[in-house]
């Protein structure tokens, strides 16, 4: 399961810290996944990987972490290149208009 959220550097799309030389503690795209998972699926720290759900695939560094349980993947969607939105639904909520960016079923695999 894919769960979207922010990192506590970056705001929105990076629109302005990303011109503002935050990037120190983040360079790029991670999916955060559980030490277990990790070792069941064979990913180092740091190693590229795959990220795909029906509506779209990714390829960036995993973050093996204990701060996200097994079977969890947590991305952001701060950076243009592995943006955890082209993974999810894009189907807008009728009330509020919002799109259904924050959870969905993904494969995690390397090549």
């Amino acid at each position: 399961m894919l769960s979207t959220g922010r990192r506590l550097y970056q705001y929105h799309t990076r629109t302005q810290t990303g011109r503002a030389g935050m990037d120190a503690l983040y360079k790029e795209e991670t999916a955060d996944i559980s030490i277990a998972d990790a070792l069941r699926l064979g990913i180092e720290h740091g190693e590229k990987i795959y990220v795909e759900s029906r509506r779209g695939k990714v390829h960036v560094k995993a973050r093996v972490t204990e701060e996200v349980p097994a079977g969890m993947v947590w991305m952001t969607f701060h950076y243009r290149e592995g943006n955890a939105n082209w993974l999810t639904n894009p189907a807008f909520d009728p009330e509020t208009k919002t799109a259904e960016y924050k959870a969905c079923a993904v494969n995690v695999f390397k090549e």
